[in-house]
């Protein structure tokens, strides 16, 4: 693997752990998780171009 999808999934595991702490059910986390990694996708897009 890169050292970006490496940063990604750490980034991903973090806020993972955050919110199981929060109490959130897997699906709540599964949808909050994937919110989460498209805003980064949109936000390393914008930073590319």
């Amino acid at each position: 693997m890169t050292q970006p999808e490496l940063e990604l999934i750490m980034l991903v595991e973090n806020r993972d752990v955050l919110l199981i702490g929060q109490g959130k059910d897997y699906a709540t986390r599964k949808q909050a998780l994937n919110a989460y990694v498209q805003a980064l996708r949109t936000k390393q897009l914008r930073g590319a171009a």
